[in-house]
């Protein structure tokens, strides 16, 4: 086959399609933040050889959509939820999709709704991590922070060992963990590709790895987009060790996808002091980048803006203030409100006042037992949800007014309508033109952090507000006159 790119495309497309082309074996490419991903991907399946069987494996089904519309018959487009479903239904027959079926299982044995609630949600990171022994599930319950409902943890665990049983024995209701689940724990054949198109694998949990593996024929190829400097989702079951474990499972070769489309010049460079081989494209804006004070958001950030934290207690505080201002606001994440709505029921208390004085109580109780078993654990989580519900007890006079907030503050509204407020964790993925980043919740000990300030400077496609607490850290020009 010759390889002849119909469009002029940067050297580093040019070397990922030819070897889509004429390579063999499988391959990683190593894509910066807003390097166009996906594109690359699409482009690249136009020079896969004739009469080969394709997988592209999208994110979600509304991108699986796309996909297929831009690939025609070149490749399926599908999320690998999909495809694990369609390789149960070929082998169960007509299964039922209940996503309230582990709840069903472990409300049968136990009557404690938070006790119920927290099992399935240790069942289901059991699912996507494919842990399935006593000892590696207790290191799961402290890694993704579920509270064990003061019952003994081994009690605990023997209750997700047979919620998990019960899940595997039934096999005419399905739920989401499991249709890629199942695939594993029945060797489920879900057909096999010539080409195996995986995007954002730096985001795929190890259940969703062996899965995509399996799709792939034994002469086959995986092409693997994936930036392990935006792997941030090990709180969530992602797997930490992807780039690692795809390197010792496939033994591909490696090409670089390097050359940011989204952001201006400045803020690339801001971003190569993290990662210096993210590259500015020549014919991108300068951009600005501002230092500016935590008390001028309001005047600032407008409807479609982002402000992005570390940690969800600032953001908080902070939605308030632009709400009492009636500018429109919200957390993104309805998730977290339901964990905190979570921790109001659990006090069982009345009043503010009382849920105010439980709260203490309830937090010291949380680090002594998280501490007593891994010494060196943070507690970070902790303190995050108890400065949250403090922030939203401030103007609450009763609990149905702290429940109040929680709603007005996590609706899911349209982003270009409103200041959207986010962690750097919910926020990836997602550009805009003007992003706030709240520096002093950024921390630079450990990969994973600088990770996420990496991700959070990448977000903007204009101008970076650098914002800060205090006026004495200002370094106004520092990033100006450097470039």
């Amino acid at each position: 086959m010759t390889y002849e790119p119909e469009h002029e495309y940067s050297s580093y497309q040019k070397s990922i399609f030819k070897d889509i082309g004429l390579g063999s074996g499988h391959t990683l490419i190593i894509a910066r933040a807003g390097c166009g991903k996906t594109f690359a991907l699409v482009e690249g399946s136009r020079y896969v050889p004739k009469n080969r069987k394709v997988l592209f494996c999208a994110f979600n089904k509304s991108i699986a959509k796309e996909l297929q519309v831009k690939l025609g018959k070149r490749a399926e487009a599908m999320t690998l939820h999909s495809l694990g479903f369609r390789g149960i239904r070929q082998r169960f027959g007509n299964v039922n999709l209940d996503n309230d079926k582990c709840w069903n299982i472990v409300s049968s044995f136990i009557a404690d709704e938070d006790l119920v609630f927290n099992i399935c949600k240790a069942v289901g990171f059991c699912k996507m991590t494919l842990t399935d022994v006593p000892r590696k599930i207790e290191d799961l319950l402290v890694k993704y922070d579920i509270d064990t409902c003061e019952i003994p943890t081994d009690e605990f665990i023997g209750h997700v060992i047979k919620a998990m049983r019960m899940c595997k024995e039934d096999t005419k209701t399905i739920d989401f963990n499991d249709m890629v689940w199942f695939c594993f724990v029945y060797r489920i054949n879900v057909g096999k590709y010539d080409y195996v198109f995986l995007d954002e694998a730096h985001d795929l949990n190890k259940a969703e790895i062996e899965l995509a593996i399996s799709a792939c024929k034994d002469d086959g190829r995986i092409i693997a987009v994936i930036d392990p400097r935006q792997a941030i989702y090990s709180w969530a079951g992602a797997d930490a060790e992807v780039l690692n474990n795809l390197r010792k499972r496939l033994n591909p070769k490696e090409l670089m996808l390097p050359i940011c489309y989204r952001c201006p010049k400045r803020i690339v460079y801001l971003a190569q002091r993290i990662v210096p081989d993210i590259q500015s494209y020549k014919e991108a804006i300068d951009g600005e980048i501002i230092d500016m004070h935590i008390n001028d958001l309001t005047k600032y950030a407008k409807a479609g803006s982002y402000i992005v934290s570390r940690v969800n207690a600032p953001l908080v505080r902070i939605c308030l203030s632009f709400l009492k201002e009636n500018i429109p606001a919200n957390i993104l994440g309805r998730d977290i409100g339901k964990n905190l709505l979570h921790i109001i029921k659990k006090s069982k208390k009345k009043t503010t006042k009382a849920f105010l004085e439980w709260l203490p109580k309830w937090e010291a109780k949380e680090k002594e037992t998280l501490l007593e078993k891994y010494p060196k654990a943070s507690t970070e989580v902790i303190d995050d949800k108890v400065e949250c519900l403090n922030i939203l007890c401030n103007d609450a006079k009763s609990i149905k007014d702290l429940h109040d907030n929680i709603d007005n503050l996590f609706k899911d509204n349209d982003e270009n309508s409103i200041v959207l407020l986010s962690s750097i964790h919910r926020i990836k993925g997602k550009q805009t033109g003007d992003v706030f980043v709240l520096t002093d919740t950024l921390r630079s000990h450990s990969e994973e952090e600088l990770n996420l300030k990496y991700i959070s400077f990448t977000r903007s496609m204009s101008k970076l507000y650098l914002v800060y607490k205090d006026k004495k850290y200002y370094q106004p020009n520092e990033t100006s006159d450097s470039q």
